[in-house]
């Protein structure tokens, strides 16, 4: 059985925070990246769309990426959601990632999955952890993990104390 994996756009980006420039566009690309990378929607035979608000001309091309971008242009990301939810014949191989009250709410009747924006980024690739792996791994990996935007933002930092022009 393979699911598809709805993803709240804007939502997952801020609540997985990933929003922390002013640049949007490059807030975005890590994001996309990140679920890339880690693949935490499983298997391949998992589709996985991400849905953002407005249309990717205003804010910049998205790179090819294994799974589907869509930009909304007309509509909200979550008017959309709700629109593939309904016109879905299996909805309950669909789960959508947000932690909008309000998606979560219109979904659910559906038989929809509705799994939380932290939820989905701990997700990785080749599966997740045993409860005893994860307890264990909390220990050690607490504060191990740099996100792409801090990073970026590092190695901004050290370019500037490293490289500067004479």
């Amino acid at each position: 059985m393979s699911l598809l994996y709805l993803v709240d756009g804007y939502n997952a980006l801020i609540g997985g925070g990933f929003s922390k420039n002013s640049d949007m566009k490059n807030d975005r690309a890590a994001f996309l990246d990140l679920i890339e990378l880690n693949r935490p929607h499983g298997s391949v035979r998992n589709r996985l769309v991400v849905v953002f608000d407005g249309s990717p001309g205003v804010f910049g091309g998205v790179q090819n990426h294994s799974f589907e971008v869509v930009f909304t242009s007309g509509q909200t990301a979550d008017d959309r959601i709700k629109e593939i939810v309904e016109a879905s014949g299996r909805p309950k191989d669909i789960v959508v990632v947000t932690d909008d009250k309000g998606i979560s709410s219109f979904v659910r009747p559906y038989g929809v999955k509705v799994l939380s924006v932290s939820g989905f980024l701990q997700k990785k690739r080749g599966g997740g952890r045993s409860k005893r792996q994860g307890a264990a791994a909390e220990k050690t990996d607490a504060g191990a993990y740099i996100n792409i935007v801090e990073r970026q933002a590092i190695t901004k930092e050290l370019e500037g104390i490293w490289l500067k022009k004479k």
